[in-house]
């Protein structure tokens, strides 16, 4: 995480330039816990896809460092790796039980009022039937697939606001 840190504070030394992040399933972890060390809105915008962190799992750290939004792509339907691996095994966080990729990410009832401007920052994303035609199915490896990057990860990283179909 230190390391993502610093290549990205390196990258903004060189012109100021726009950093996007893109992590899946335990690397959402690493890029998460880099967020957390980088100064307030440091990154354009990050994509969370099939996270393995808890779904309590402390954004607020991570979300100060965005200057958009941070999308976190999850879906009830990856119940092999997200629900039963990370309850036998753990989340990348340390946590037994769902992670965020499976059921999404929660936070506390009671917040003040910086913290809901933060939380404001999170765009979560579920995974739904129209996936299908760029042979996501809900499962781990969905939001890898070639189709789903194009359609949905590409456009928040190039410009485009909103992904196809949303």
């Amino acid at each position: 995480a230190s390391e993502l840190a610093d290549s990205i504070m390196t990258l903004r030394a060189c012109g100021g330039r726009s950093v996007f992040i893109v992590a899946k399933s335990g690397g959402t972890a690493v890029a998460l816990a880099a967020l957390a060390q980088l100064p307030e809105e440091s990154v354009e915008r990050v994509v969370l896809l099939s996270s393995a962190v808890s779904p309590d799992y402390d954004l607020m750290p991570a979300l100060r460092a965005v200057r958009t939004e941070l999308v976190s792509f999850w879906s009830p339907k990856d119940k092999f790796i997200l629900g039963l691996g990370t309850s036998v095994f753990g989340t990348a966080d340390g946590v037994m039980g769902e992670s965020a990729g499976l059921i999404g990410f929660r936070f506390p009832e009671q917040t003040n009022e910086a913290d809901r401007a933060l939380i404001r920052k999170l765009r979560q994303i579920e995974w739904d039937e129209s996936m299908r035609k760029t042979y996501n199915y809900g499962t781990h490896i969905g939001t890898s697939m070639p189709l789903f990057m194009r359609d949905y990860v590409a456009p928040l990283v190039g410009g485009r606001k909103e992904p196809k179909g949303q």
